[in-house]
């Protein structure tokens, strides 16, 4: 197996339940992680196909040409109009608070005080920081246990792999396009929270667009696009795990991505769902 993009770490996975916040562990098992390897942004660039490059350059080359500078906050101007979607309503009240920080602390401003606003569904145990557990993505009574879909990497390595995440989210780039959704992948690769990463991963984007001075209109709309088509989108992260074929994967979000530019929505009932 290709090595390029990830290592394959043995580790040990619990199966743990939380009473009254604290941890119980119930039954341990043989887990492999597959940790994304990189130090700088330009090892996963270099591995784009030249198809990817060019549909990248072709869409930063359509939105230079727009007029984008204040399509954020002509949307914040006009959504008083809309009923919106109270989920919704906090994502974008997170967006506007942290889009102007020239520097983001992923923990400090994002993850903790944020995290329990957003959070939906059971409780969880790490909630506000980086998880202190392991992570699965089949359940481990199924004979495709640790073949499907491996698991995240061990939750000890997690701290210093978004160390080195965030140097490269703060940093300027050349590449805003496709450097935007290789940083929310490689995000999603570490899945540094016990839950919420695919929510954190979305709204990082997004910043990073406004940072990047790349947004447009529809590009709020940008998640719940790619997850119209979850269960394509869900098998591409895995054969990008599994078998480091980043291309397609990378091609699917680009594509997708050149096809809202000009779509015409309706914000009216866009904004009555969830974002994502």
């Amino acid at each position: 197996m290709n090595q390029e993009l990830f290592y394959t770490e043995e580790t040990i996975g619990y199966i743990i339940k939380c009473e009254n916040g604290i941890k119980i562990k119930e039954k341990q098992f043989e887990l492999l992680c597959r940790t994304p390897y990189f130090s700088e942004i330009s090892e996963w660039r270099n591995k784009i196909s030249e198809e990817n490059i060019n549909l990248s350059n072709s869409i930063q080359k359509k939105l230079f040409n727009r007029n984008n500078q204040n399509s954020f906050e002509i949307l914040l101007s006009e959504i008083n109009k809309y009923k919106v979607n109270e989920l919704t309503k906090q994502y974008i009240e997170i967006i506007k608070e942290l889009h102007s920080k020239k520097t983001l602390n992923i923990i400090e401003d994002l993850i903790h005080p944020f995290h329990a606003k957003i959070h939906t569904g059971c409780p969880i145990c790490d909630i506000g920081e980086f998880r202190k557990q392991n992570v699965w993505f089949v359940e481990p009574s199924s004979e495709n246990f640790n073949k499907g879909r491996l698991a995240a990497p061990p939750f000890e390595s997690v701290s210093n792999l978004m160390d080195t995440w965030q140097k490269l989210y703060n940093q300027k780039t050349q590449n805003p396009i496709l450097d935007s959704l290789l940083l929310y992948l490689i995000f999603e690769f570490i899945h540094p929270l016990e839950n919420d990463n695919g929510k954190f991963g979305w709204l990082l984007l997004i910043i990073f667009s406004l940072k990047h001075q790349f947004y447009f209109e529809n590009f709020i709309l940008y998640p719940s696009i790619i997850l119209n088509d979850r269960d394509h989108f869900y098998k591409l992260l895995e054969n990008t795990i599994n078998y480091n074929e980043l291309n397609p994967l990378v091609y699917f979000l680009l594509n997708n991505f050149n096809k809202i530019i000009d779509e015409d929505f309706d914000f009216q009932i866009e904004l009555k769902r969830n974002l994502f």
